[in-house]
């Protein structure tokens, strides 16, 4: 067994063979201590399962289907009440990575045949239980990510351009609401925006709009509710729903203009009425609104117009470049309500490849892994300067892995670098450090040993 050993795979229902009893393993990974198990015989399949090491990933299946990926935790042993009930003589515990049932089917064509054989790099088994792996660390990350905004209402995710952050909030929004991230748009319980410059208060919270008189030409002015207050008078009606705001480049709006009052309504602590407020527009209020009517001014006893707060069921997930220099002067009063959430360019990378049609993913994937690497060494980049995984999807319109990568190098990548690095080098060193930088990009794919 040597390094292409990585995965295996093992069918345990027909514990005797061809021919022979066949039993139910799925019973074997429901055990309160998973196991799977083997005959005894001569055979090297019943010498590899014995000898195979600790941590070993296996593939379980019976025939062409699929039943789950586990993991080996511990040495090989025998024991009459698992032989009495599964019939096989080997056992070894395992713990459960996931259950097939959560995952997709693989084609029949894909599996190998043997009892417990490995899967070699090779073959596209090997690769159908990569990506299942890859699957799996992405939908772990999703969990904590989904947890984090569960319990703080409010979450930032950081991290380099193109890390995914925008597509993140998506996903983690889809999962907060207990939908298909394809279904988000068009559903009243998500809303996308994106800060910039010239974004206000106005245009999130409420303002003063023009609008044509009837049966005149002039103008006149109304009070209409900004894109956050409609999204959370819709939340406040449907309260057993969970609904979730996602504002994009938090960073390059001027978050105290486009805020307000609103900074003590979105903190977890004070959502729903005791977290109430009155809007700059309180005195244009002419009629009572789901609001006011839950809530009271308790040293008059009276009733105002113009309340607002942000109700439980509303969850704020917000994006941020960090190399950005706006993130330095985003509102420290807004930052300690928001926890942050780094992303590195390899947490999303996978997921973000999973929806690129290409036929080089591999060689894209190991091209980016070499460039952020030594961008990551650079005195003058570091970590904050990584390319994200994002950018890649530019390559679905290019041709070969070679020209592609040269010509992707060419079109985003090399101007991006050049970008990052002006006015720190002289134009020489400058030159010489991004031709440095795409010679490890495009370096030629060694084998491996």
């Amino acid at each position: 067994m040597g390094k292409a050993d990585k995965y295996w795979h093992i069918q345990m229902y027909k514990p005797e063979g061809k021919g022979g009893i066949e039993i139910d393993s799925m019973k074997m990974l429901q055990e309160p201590n998973p196991v799977i198990g083997t005959g005894e015989s001569d055979a090297l399949d019943c010498f590899q399962f014995k000898d195979v090491e600790n941590g070993t990933i296996v593939f379980v299946r019976e025939g062409n289907k699929a039943l789950a990926l586990c993991e080996i935790i511990d040495e090989a042993f025998r024991s009459n009440e698992l032989e009495n009930k599964y019939y096989n003589t080997n056992y070894r515990h395992v713990k459960i990575l996931a259950w097939a049932k959560d995952y997709k089917q693989p084609r029949p064509q894909l599996f190998s045949q043997g009892t417990f054989k490995s899967c070699k790099s090779s073959t596209e088994q090997y690769h159908y239980i990569d990506e299942w792996l890859k699957y799996i660390k992405i939908m772990e990350n999703l969990k904590k990510y989904k947890t984090q905004v569960l319990s703080n209402k409010n979450l930032i995710l950081s991290g380099a351009p193109g890390t995914g952050k925008s597509y993140l909030a998506r996903l983690i929004a889809a999962s907060i609401i207990g939908c298909d991230k394809d279904k988000l748009i068009g559903s009243k319980q998500f809303q996308f925006v994106q800060f910039h410059p010239s974004y206000d208060y106005t245009d999130f919270v409420e303002g003063l709009r023009p609008y044509q008189k009837e049966g005149s030409n002039d103008i006149g002015f109304k009070l209409e509710p900004g894109i956050f207050y409609s999204f959370c008078q819709d939340a406040l009606e449907d309260k057993e729903n969970n609904y979730v705001f996602v504002i994009d480049e938090i960073n390059r709006g001027e978050i105290s203009k486009i805020f307000g009052e609103l900074f003590f309504s979105v903190e977890p602590s004070y959502r729903g009425p005791k977290g109430n407020v009155t809007t700059q527009f309180a005195n244009l209020h002419k009629e009572e609104n789901e609001f006011d009517k839950m809530t009271t001014d308790n040293k008059r006893k009276i009733k105002r117009k113009g309340n607002f707060f942000v109700p439980e069921n509303v969850f704020i997930i917000a994006t941020m470049n960090d190399i950005d220099r706006s993130v330095e002067n985003l509102d420290f009063a807004f930052r300690r309500r928001f926890p942050t959430e780094y992303i590195k360019w390899d947490d999303t990378l996978d997921s973000i490849l999973e929806t690129l049609t290409i036929s080089f993913k591999e060689e894209a994937k190991e091209a980016l892994t070499r460039l952020n690497q030594a961008i990551a060494e650079e005195e003058e980049l570091g970590e904050d300067y990584t390319i994200g995984g994002a950018y890649l999807l530019h390559l679905k319109d290019m041709g070969d892995a070679n020209s592609s990568l040269e010509a992707f190098w060419n079109s985003y990548l090399g101007t991006i670098i050049n970008e990052y690095l002006k006015g720190l080098l002289s134009q020489k060193d400058l030159k010489e450090k991004v031709t440095s930088l795409k010679n490890k990009f495009l370096e030629a794919k060694t084998d491996k040993q």
